[in-house]
């Protein structure tokens, strides 16, 4: 159980900032997902103007996030979203 927060998150940062960032991994990663969004029939898109409103919205709250991740993720939230298909994202809940 973690103690102390603020040490975990400046070892975290520290670490962050040691790390090379490795391009060609990178633009692997890209490729990979690229290539499996094009197998799943997400890309290309039909319409490419298809929920740009929606896409509009949500980077003015990402370029204008002053508050914390949690408060960011609910006006988000509450921006919805035009991928009436996608099924539900497992996630992973930290324990208390």
């Amino acid at each position: 159980m973690v103690k102390n927060c603020e040490t975990l998150q400046a070892f975290k940062a520290e670490r962050i900032r040691s790390e090379k960032v490795d391009v060609e991994q990178n633009l692997r990663i890209v490729d990979a997902l690229y290539d499996e969004a094009r197998m799943l029939g997400v890309l290309p898109p039909k319409d490419p103007l298809e929920g740009i409103d929606v896409k509009i919205r949500m980077a003015h709250v990402f370029n204008g996030i002053k508050c914390t991740p949690q408060e960011a993720a609910r006006k988000l939230a509450k921006l919805g979203g035009t991928a009436k298909k996608l099924r539900p994202i497992p996630r992973r809940r930290s324990e208390p």
